[in-house]
């Protein structure tokens, strides 16, 4: 670890600037107990920082690369992260061209506001998701996306945005999924939830005041129990102590995504 600090000069009455160069070499860090975390593994990286820091923050450019890190039984190799950082804003690249994970992440990630802001762009070429440990059952599961994500909230319930898929493709043992676009928009606050999706497959609308949380619990209790008899238009209660949560679904051409599943 180096770091080097040199004072610049400032118009009187200015806050006192600094320009800072930073260097960082970290080997076999053990992600996993520092963040206690099951899913993570040991992680070696390299990074360097070139910019500026006073009594008003911190800003420049940084440019690292990620030798390998362990993430859910599965390791990944040679991740570049460039882009500009502003106090506690990130703008750049997150890149990743080697098996199992090849994608261009794209954007900014802004938490200077009491309500973080993601405004981003995932270009996945592949992803294998067997290799990835998140589909064990299928030897063949690969999957490619372009996505974009504007998102505002600090948690899953006061999130508001909407992200957008498209190109989405999914090869498994025996056929190809594809999908044209798929829409999820999210409008929230503290005593209220609406969230719709748009798809090939089927739409969705969601509102009440139910936690997405509970929501995603009732909607794999119900996928379980009603999946095999699903009419083409489904309304039922998402149940909340606080008041009626409503969820409509309609049900379009979903063979092929049963087929995969």
């Amino acid at each position: 670890l180096r770091a080097l600090r040199t004072p610049l000069n400032v118009e009187k009455g200015q806050n006192p600037v600094a320009a800072l160069q930073a260097h960082a070499d970290l080997r076999h860090v053990k992600l996993g107990h520092l963040l206690a975390s099951e899913v993570l593994g040991n992680a070696t990286l390299s990074a360097d920082f070139d910019g500026r820091v006073s009594q008003g923050g911190v800003w420049g450019d940084i440019a690292a690369r990620v030798l390998d890190v362990e993430f859910n039984g599965c390791e990944y190799k040679d991740i570049d992260v460039r882009g500009d950082v502003e106090n506690k804003s990130f703008t750049g690249h997150i890149i990743s061209k080697n098996a199992p994970l090849d994608v261009d992440i794209a954007g900014t990630a802004n938490f200077n506001n009491q309500k973080p802001l993601f405004d981003f762009t995932v270009e996945l070429k592949d992803a294998d998701l067997h290799a990835m440990n998140i589909n064990k059952r299928d030897s063949v599961s690969h999957l490619s996306l372009r996505a974009n994500v504007y998102a505002m909230g600090s948690n899953v319930d006061n999130l508001n945005g909407r992200m957008v898929v498209n190109r989405g493709r999914y090869i498994y043992n025996t056929d190809t999924l594809a999908s044209s676009i798929v829409e999820l928009t999210a409008q929230s606050d503290e005593n209220r939830r609406s969230l719709s999706l748009v798809s090939d497959f089927a739409d969705a609308t969601f509102t009440g005041p139910t936690s997405y949380v509970d929501l995603a619990k009732y909607l794999q209790e119900a996928m379980r129990k009603y999946l095999p008899g699903l009419a083409d238009k489904d309304e039922r209660y998402a149940g909340s102590d606080m008041g009626y949560s409503a969820l409509s679904l309609k049900v379009k051409d979903i063979d092929p995504l049963l087929d995969a599943v």
